[in-house]
């Protein structure tokens, strides 16, 4: 099976990797910012995040009444050019390369030694998630008459209906018993001008695995090789030979 990574026309814009933690109580959300300082400049570009909350209450008397607060999430450092993002939270650890994308040993080496600085800062309690997602975009040449044509995991319109897909939001969650892996495919098309010779596809692949697994980084590293492998099955059963030949 060939590696997505290496067809000519790659069409991952964005790969993650992302390892949900429980870290001790005594952990202080200001010490996350150590993380940038470990790695060694390689991320000059400093974010903080917070989650926004919002509230509506209704009563009987009044007019609802809405509120909204705001919950530190952590950092998030990034290279100069924007490509290289990591992830320090109070939930975990994340690694993301937007486009263009190499291959999965590069990608790996990257995150794990994010990571390995991670565990030593902040020594996680328990890893509780451990997940990898890949977002391609495929610009599909229109007209066409199927979405099956490029695709085969999609939405299908019933024969009979007569009618011509035009836009769709399509999420299908599985498991793979073998990889003992979730599974969530979305997919989507972005709106274009009528004159425009391609229709962009998004195929979101987002597999992972819950449960209690190693914090230490040689341990940890090898599980994510089943859900690499997993996701590039899922990414080449689903697309056509119509597809392969256009990203090849």
């Amino acid at each position: 099976m060939p590696e997505s990574e290496h067809l000519r026309n790659a069409p991952i814009v964005e790969a993650l990797l992302d390892i949900q933690v429980t870290l001790p109580e005594k952990t202080l959300p200001g010490n996350l910012e150590a993380l940038q300082r470990k790695l060694g400049g390689r991320y000059p570009a400093k974010q903080i995040r917070k989650n926004v909350q919002s509230e509506l209450s209704f009563s009987p008397d009044t007019a609802p009444v809405a509120k909204a607060s705001e919950r530190f999430w952590g950092y998030q450092f990034s290279t100069a050019d924007g490509k290289e993002v990591v992830q320090s939270r109070l939930e975990g650890y994340s690694f993301s390369r937007l486009q263009p994308y190499t291959d999965w040993e590069h990608f790996s080496s990257l995150a794990r030694e994010g990571w390995r600085e991670y565990a030593k800062l902040f020594k996680p309690v328990s890893v509780n998630r451990i997940a990898l997602r890949y977002i391609n975009r495929i610009p599909l040449p229109v007209p066409f008459s199927d979405i099956t044509e490029y695709v085969l995991t999609a939405p299908r319109i019933a024969p009979g209906l007569s009618l011509t897909l035009k836009q769709f939001f399509f999420r299908a969650v599985t498991q793979d018993e073998k990889a003992k892996a979730t599974v969530v495919i979305t997919e989507t098309v972005e709106e274009t001008t009528t004159s425009s010779l391609h229709v962009p596809l998004i195929f979101d692949i987002d597999v992972f695995r819950v449960g209690s697994f190693p914090k230490e980084a040689d341990k940890l590293w090898p599980l994510f090789s089943p859900l690499h492998d997993l996701k590039n099955r899922v990414f080449f059963e689903s697309i056509t030979p119509a597809t392969l030949e256009l990203l090849s």
